[in-house]
C-alpha cells in the first residue's frame, strides 16, 4: 500500500510512505476458510421430543490448516420472532485444507413453537478462527422443517349439578388433543371444585393429533 504516491505532499523528514507489502499478504493468506457444506434434519420436528441434527465442515483454505485446535459450533432453530439456539458442539482439532469432520448433536425444540421454521448450522460460531474475509459460509443454507405440537384442552365436562354429602360422584371430562402432534402418555387429569383439589386420573395412552378421551374420577363428598 502506497500514500501519497504522485509525492503531491511535501514531507522533509523523507517519503516513507510504502508499508510493508510482504507482511500485509502473509497476514491475508495465512488463514482458515470453514464452511457448513451439509446438514442433515428430519423434514417435521416434534416440540419437545428430541431428534439428530448432523452436518459437515469443510475447510475450504487453500493452502493453510486451521491456526487453532478448539472452536464451536451452534444449532440454530430460526422463526419469526427470532433465534433459538437448540444446540453447541466443542469441535476439537485441527482441520487441514480441504480436510472435513462430521458432527451431530441431538435438539430439542422447545414448547410454544410450531409450524414452518427454519434450521441452521453455524461452525465457529464465536468466532475464534482466523479465517480473513471468509467468514460467510461459516452459517449454512438454511434447512425448511416443520415444528408440529400437542394442545390438550379440556373440550367438555360431564359432573352432576347437585352432590349429597357422602355421594359417590362420576367426575368426567373429554380431553381433546387440538394439536399437530401426538402427546405421548401418561397423561395426567386433575380435578379441582371450587378450587380445591378432588383428586386426579391417569390416561396411560398416547392421544394423537385430532384424538379425544374421556377420563374418569369417582369422587366421595
Amino acid at each position: 500500500v502506497v500514500t501519497d504516491s504522485g509525492a503531491a505532499v511535501y514531507e522533509p523528514g523523507g517519503e516513507t510512505n510504502v508499508s510493508d507489502a510482504a507482511a500485509t499478504a502473509m497476514a491475508a493468506s495465512a488463514f482458515a476458510n470453514l464452511a457448513v457444506i451439509d446438514v442433515s434434519v428430519p423434514a417435521t420436528l416434534t416440540a419437545g421430543e428430541p431428534a439428530a441434527v448432523q452436518w459437515t465442515v469443510r475447510n475450504d483454505a487453500g493452502a493453510y490448516a486451521t491456526a487453532v485446535t478448539a472452536w464451536v459450533d451452534r444449532v440454530v432453530l430460526r422463526t419469526a420472532q427470532g433465534d433459538t439456539v437448540l444446540a453447541f458442539l466443542n469441535h476439537s482439532g485441527v482441520l487441514a485444507p480441504g480436510a472435513t469432520y462430521l458432527a451431530s448433536r441431538p435438539v430439542t425444540v422447545p414448547a410454544g413453537i410450531s409450524g414452518p421454521e427454519q434450521l441452521l448450522v453455524i461452525t465457529d460460531a464465536l468466532a475464534g478462527v482466523y479465517e480473513y474475509l471468509y467468514e460467510d459460509d461459516n452459517l449454512s443454507a438454511p434447512r425448511d422443517v416443520t415444528v408440529v405440537a400437542p394442545d390438550l384442552v379440556v373440550a367438555e365436562l360431564d359432573v352432576p349439578s347437585a352432590i349429597g354429602d357422602g355421594d359417590v360422584t362420576a367426575l368426567r371430562a373429554r380431553i381433546a388433543n387440538t394439536g399437530t402432534a401426538t402427546a405421548l402418555g401418561p397423561l395426567w387429569v386433575r380435578f379441582e371444585l371450587d378450587g380445591h383439589a378432588a383428586g386426579q386420573v391417569q390416561y396411560a395412552g398416547a392421544l394423537g393429533a385430532g384424538a379425544d378421551v374421556w377420563v374418569q374420577w369417582d369422587w366421595t363428598a
